[in-house]
């Protein structure tokens, strides 16, 4: 597995409140009629916004910043979306390779490997992430554009989230087993789910909106420097 997959920071875990396996037993509320794509990349021909918002995030010399939030010290500002779509996994990760290869107008694509899945094995469980760039407002904004098959996601990564809550509360000293454990049988760390603005860590806080759907999901997350 190639570290970059899980190496960038994913506010969405965090502000979704991702604690633990609970979470998939929750239904969420329906959401909110004609909601809008703040992020400007256009969505998959058909797809239906659960989850529209805002959020800021402080960076500062104890966080280790990259991924979206890759400017420095600072107050960020973004927005996060989650979205339903009509197709199966492998049509949207066609959708979104051919995205990156030839970006919409307004975005050009990021080279940053922290936002660009290449591994083989994050790609059997049922995710993809590429990253974008753009210029709003005369300020850089990076875009990070995941799709996932949420089913699979459960499946493979389920029996690990029950671990989350207790996680952190953890010390250190405990915390280096229970990872040890969690990597043999998923492939990923807790550590490493818990990044913020990772594709799992994009593709873990959204699962909630699909437990009572069998619809794959295009997840987004964008950030610039105030």
């Amino acid at each position: 597995m190639k570290k970059s997959l899980v190496s960038c920071i994913v506010i969405l875990v965090l502000a979704a409140g991702c604690t633990g396996g609970n979470r998939a037993a929750q239904q969420p509320p329906p959401p909110p009629a004609n909601l809008s794509n703040p992020t400007g990349f256009p969505l998959y021909a058909g797809s239906r916004i659960l989850v529209a918002k805002g959020f800021k995030q402080v960076i500062n010399a104890n966080n280790s910043a990259n991924g979206v939030l890759a400017q420095g010290n600072g107050t960020y500002a973004g927005t996060e979306v989650i979205a339903s779509a009509p197709a199966g996994f492998g049509a949207l990760q066609t959708w979104l390779h051919d995205a990156y290869a030839k970006p919409p107008a307004g975005f050009r694509p990021s080279t940053d490997r922290t936002l660009n899945s290449g591994s083989d094995s994050a790609k059997t469980i049922g995710l993809d992430g590429r990253g974008f760039q753009s210029t709003r407002d005369g300020k850089q904004t990076t875009l990070l554009v995941v799709v996932m098959d949420p089913s699979k996601v459960n499946a493979r990564l389920g029996p690990a989230l029950s671990l989350i809550g207790r996680y952190r509360s953890m010390p250190q000293f405990m915390r280096d087993p229970v990872d040890k454990q969690v990597k043999s049988q998923t492939g990923f760390s807790v550590t490493e789910m818990l990044q913020p603005d990772s594709p799992i860590g994009l593709a873990l806080g959204a699962l909630n909106e699909f437990s009572h759907n069998n619809q794959r999901a295009i997840l987004m997350i964008d950030a610039h420097k105030v």
